[in-house]
């Protein structure tokens, strides 16, 4: 039976901007949302501004976390629950003579993947930043930006959402999304799993993109965004709060994998909102 075909952001609070080549739509889902099996007509981008979002492409689940982008053809039967405290999402549709120009190029948009890449995530963050500006030079910026992000994955690896870890190494990545805030060696880790730690590096880096200890940053810099997001403390507690030594830690971090500073992302991300559809 073929999946139901659903408008982007069904079910979830939005608004919308449509530059002619990609719809953009600010969305945002409850905690404990979720939505079953479905596909649409075009396919979609989904950069994560707050929260997790849960993707099942196949039979597997893939969590998609804060700075995250999900790369969904068209046609794809997919489901998507949002744990925790809810997500909010910039959803990008992209048009049918807009997706025939990017695949002359990017295979983006021809299979689902999931990444976090600070490149990627820093232009879509500038794409954000135009979306909420709505002046009238804005969808011309966003139709480049977003061009630029498709051009910036042709020359990346992609982690597909299919793609599976032993159970051993799924482990490994456990212990550092529970320790990620503490002191972490790879020798601990690697005897933990009972594997070499050169090993462990290398099949780490196979599956997941990155060392561990890039991974763990990777982690504190999530952390420290959700706190940017949702708190009102300086950024030097920020910094201690999400494992990082300093705010001059936080700061150089956080810059080098958004692509811009914290204060700047909390700027952004909190500044005035559009109202939202009912």
């Amino acid at each position: 039976m073929p999946p139901s075909i659903i408008p982007v952001a069904y079910g979830a609070r939005h608004t919308m901007l449509d530059t002619g080549g990609f719809a953009l739509t600010e969305a945002c889902y409850g905690p404990g949302q979720s939505l079953p099996s479905h596909a649409h007509r075009r396919p979609v981008l989904t950069f994560i501004l707050n929260g997790t979002v849960r993707e099942q492409c196949g039979p597997g689940f893939e969590t998609c976390r804060t700075l995250g982008l999900v790369a969904i053809p068209a046609g794809e039967p997919h489901a998507e629950s949002f744990p925790e405290s809810g997500s909010r999402c910039l959803i990008i549709e992209v048009s049918d003579e807009r997706a025939e120009f990017i695949r002359s190029f990017s295979s983006i948009l021809d299979q689902p993947s999931i990444r976090h890449d600070a490149p990627v995530a820093g232009l879509a963050l500038q794409a954000y930043r135009e979306f909420r500006q709505r002046d009238d030079v804005a969808p011309l910026a966003i139709e480049g930006l977003l061009l630029q992000l498709s051009a910036l994955t042709s020359r990346r690896p992609l982690r597909i959402a299919r793609q599976g870890a032993p159970p051993w190494l799924r482990r490994v990545r456990d212990k550092l999304h529970a320790g990620f805030r503490g002191a972490l060696r790879m020798g601990d880790l690697a005897a933990e799993v009972g594997v070499h730690s050169v090993y462990l590096a290398r099949a780490f880096r196979r599956h997941y993109g990155w060392s561990p200890a890039e991974y763990t940053r990777r982690l504190r810099v999530e952390a420290a965004s959700e706190l940017l997001l949702r708190s009102d403390l300086p950024l030097a507690r920020v910094a201690l709060d999400a494992g990082f030594s300093d705010q001059s830690h936080l700061t150089h971090q956080f810059r080098r994998v958004v692509g811009v500073s914290p204060g700047r992302y909390r700027e952004v991300a909190r500044g005035p909102t559009f109202p939202l559809d009912a």
